[in-house]
């Protein structure tokens, strides 16, 4: 899997699941952030 699908599925995983966890707070803005900045272009 090349980087761009890579991220595409991960992205999509990881904000769907910080959309869905509002209850636990299993990621934070801060984790959102990061993640973005780790995975920038």
């Amino acid at each position: 899997m090349d980087n761009n699908s890579s991220w595409k599925f991960n992205g999509k995983r990881i904000w769907n699941s910080y959309n869905n966890s509002f209850e636990d707070r299993r990621m934070t803005f801060e984790d959102l952030f990061n993640f973005f900045r780790d995975n920038a272009m």
